[in-house]
């Protein structure tokens, strides 16, 4: 790092040391600084474990609707193989096109669903960390500034 870092004066140990200074009889400040960043942490912790959850009922979801088209596709493809009947099979065809096509929207609805229920969770728990840690920091703040 070059001294003409604009980074090295606000982390050198003059800027460190006369912060300590000033604040060192309230020792409880600094305390309370730390608590709200492992709250914070803490907070991304259950972000993470929320969001992975979710991809995974997700991914699951998904994996099942494929298995069902599959399933369905074949079929399709087994009744046009038996029927040799050409109107016969165009209107099975028909039939279960209309049918793939609704599931298929309903499949797109659930997954659409899963993503809205998956994101307000995420939302909530960094909502109500982030109002946490403002009226934590609030506290400290009117602490320090009635110990001025």
């Amino acid at each position: 790092m070059s001294n003409n870092d604009s980074f090295v004066p606000a982390f050198s140990n003059e800027t460190f040391f006369s912060l300590m200074e000033k604040y060192k009889g309230m020792p409880d400040v600094f305390q309370n600084l730390f608590d709200i960043q492992v709250d914070n942490m803490l907070s991304i912790g259950k972000v993470q474990k929320s969001s992975l959850e979710n991809i995974q009922k997700i991914a699951s979801r998904q994996q099942d609707i494929f298995s069902q088209i599959m399933e369905k596709t074949t079929s399709l493809a087994n009744d046009m193989i038996v029927k040799p009947d050409t109107q016969a099979a165009l209107t099975i065809s028909a039939e279960n096109i209309q049918k793939g096509y609704d599931a298929a929207m309903d499949s797109v609805n659930e997954i659409s669903d899963l993503l809205r229920k998956s994101n307000a969770k995420t939302n909530n728990i960094l909502r109500d960390s982030t109002k946490q840690s403002i009226n934590e920091l609030q506290n400290v703040q009117q602490k320090v500034s009635s110990a001025s």
